[in-house]
């Protein structure tokens, strides 16, 4: 209510870059240290403080310069979207001689061409599948606008799914000029108010159309 958008953390470490790993931001110093938040203040990540496997699997996702977010994990199965704005699925592997953590596959879950540069995007299990071990991308923010993944044909039999495919929002459409951020949980309005995202995730009302 007071036009107030942050407060700065004090501190003299110089940060270079910023990531968010698994919905937590972490900080990249000048001198190539990596940082968290706790209780405030910014705390460096530290062996001696962490797993050998986790503080390996940290330090190399924030040492890899071409990925901006990490969006879901599933041990070492890592949902990213990068620089160039498209979403990967990533295999790890850890070496428990050397205490590394390597990259051994990687494909492309979501094209820039076809979707625009994503920006942010919610990887779960779809609403309707029957398998719980299978997961979709429902939700993608991109420069192109909001797109949420949409049910598009009636289920035909018992054992056999509906049709889903990613669609652009018309509510974010109509209402787009009216907000100032976007990401896969929160808008930002103009006149500073907050609202899920999801809100947006629907068909338009006839009557607002």
């Amino acid at each position: 209510s007071n036009g107030q958008q942050y407060k700065k953390i004090e501190t003299d470490i110089e940060i270079k870059q910023m990531k968010v790993l698994f919905n937590k931001p972490y900080f990249i110093s000048n001198d190539d240290k990596y940082y968290k938040i706790e209780n405030k203040e910014l705390k460096e990540l530290n062996v001696n403080y962490m797993a050998y496997y986790e503080y390996a699997q940290y330090t190399t996702l924030l040492k890899d310069n071409s990925i901006k977010k990490t969006i879901s994990r599933d041990r070492d199965n890592i949902v990213v979207i990068k620089n160039d704005g498209q979403v990967y699925k990533q295999e790890y592997k850890y070496n428990s001689n050397d205490e590394t953590y390597n990259l051994v596959s990687e494909t492309v879950l979501l094209s820039n061409e076809e979707y625009g540069n994503v920006i942010d995007c919610v990887y779960s299990q779809w609403q309707y599948e029957p398998d719980p071990t299978k997961k979709d991308i429902v939700t993608v923010v991109s420069d192109n606008g909001l797109y949420y993944l949409k049910q598009t044909s009636e289920q035909q039999y018992i054992d056999s799914v509906p049709t889903k495919e990613l669609v652009l929002s018309d509510i974010y459409n109509k209402y787009k000029t009216d907000i100032k951020f976007i990401d896969s949980n929160y808008i930002f309005t103009t006149d500073n108010n907050i609202i899920r995202t999801h809100m947006l995730c629907k068909d338009i009302d006839k009557e607002v159309k």
